[in-house]
Order: C-alpha cells, then structure tokens, then sequence
C-alpha cells in the first residue's frame, strides 16, 4: 500500500561534498606572470605582515630563482651557503635538473635575518615547514592587500622569474649567441634561460634543407 504523504521533488541543483569546478586561469586574470614592480610590491606588502622578514624572503627567492611552490616550502638550510661565494643549492621538482644558484647581496641580508630553529629555511609559528597551501593563500591575500586587480598565485612568481631576464640583454646574449641563422625570439630566449636550469624539454623544429636548429617561435614545451 503507497503512503499518500510521499511525493516527487527533483534532484539537488549543488551537491554540497562536490567542490565547485574549478575556473579556467583565463576566465581569471589576462596574464600568468608578474612585473618586477608588481614583485616589489608584493614583498612591500608582505613586510607589514606579522613574520614580514619570512614572508617576504620567500617571495624574493621564488622570484629570483623561478622556484615552485614546492620547492620553496622544501627549501632547507644545508642548500644555503651564505660565506664568500654565497650560492643556493636548487633541488627542482618534476624531474628537474638540480642546480647552483649565486646569491645577491639582498637575499644573503634577508636569509641572515631568519632564525634557524628547524632544519626548513620557512617554517610556521609552531616550527613545522610551511606548506604549499599556507604559501598559496599568503600570496593570495598580499595580492589583495597590494591592491592587484587581479588573482595572485605562487606560480606567477616562477613566470615572473622568465619575464625579468627579457628585460637584461646580456642574459639574451649568452643564450642567443652571435648565431644569426637561429633568429631565437626574445620571450623563447628568456624561457630559455630557464630551460637551461631546470631541465625544460625542448623540441626542436626541421628546416628546410632538412637540418634542424635549436629553438624556433612555437616548438618550445616546458614541464611547469
């Protein structure tokens, strides 16, 4: 016998335990890299925070040597050298080639300036290593705080990294060289110069006379 209290309602238009579909970062912002201006202000903004030295060290060494997210919260202290020849030992993530960056005068004051209680160069204020969420919801708000009229991530701060060298011809030159058959672009060359560091596959492309050259406007592919 069918109780005469039942009906038929239609189905939940949102399931509360399905997480929104995630926008695509074109519908988000026009762009996916960072100014030098727009970097400074960044670290400006991350200076009146209350671990201001930590947070803004961290935005200046993401951006100096194109670090992820992951590979900024796992940066230890033994990859720090900080005496005469002052260089950051860089453990790449994605099957990146590890390599040896130099230091600059301000990232040797800023790491200085940190206290080693834990083996982790950033840690949080508990002591555990700081986490690529905790990093990502920090660049997030300074962004806000920074006035950008755009979303802020911590990836942003790796392609800032490669727009910055566009801007010192004397990087282009050394990865560009004399040859003037190649004819590399200037934004290719900038990724360049990352590809040298991290590993970046790059595919090169036939010419006519059925040779092939390094690098040409649109066969560059790189693991982010």
């Amino acid at each position: 016998m069918t109780k005469g209290n039942l009906r038929l309602v239609s189905p939940r238009a949102v399931i509360g335990t399905v997480p929104p579909r995630r926008r695509p970062n074109a519908d988000l912002r026009t762009r996916e890299y960072l100014t030098e201006t727009e970097v400074e202000r960044l670290i400006k903004a991350a200076k009146a925070n209350r671990h201001g030295q930590r947070d803004a060290t961290m935005i200046l060494l993401a951006f100096r040597h194109g670090l992820r997210a992951a590979e900024i919260v796992d940066l230890r202290w033994d990859q720090v050298e900080l005496g005469r020849n002052a260089c950051l030992h860089v453990r790449r993530v994605k099957n990146g080639i590890p390599t040896t960056h130099p230091l600059q005068g301000n990232e040797m004051r800023a790491l200085r300036a940190l206290k080693r209680n834990s083996p982790f160069v950033f840690t949080s204020e508990r002591g555990a290593p700081f986490t690529q969420a905790g990093f990502a919801k920090m660049i997030a708000r300074l962004g806000v705080e920074a006035k950008f009229k755009f979303g802020v991530h911590p990836h942003m701060l790796r392609h800032a990294c490669g727009y910055s060298h566009t801007r010192r011809p004397q990087l282009l030159a050394a990865v560009a060289g004399s040859d003037t058959e190649t004819q590399i672009p200037i934004n290719v060359a900038a990724l360049l110069i990352l590809a040298i560091d991290d590993g970046f596959r790059c595919y090169s492309a036939k010419t006519r006379r059925g040779g092939s050259r390094p690098i040409v406007a649109g066969t560059f592919a790189c693991n982010h």
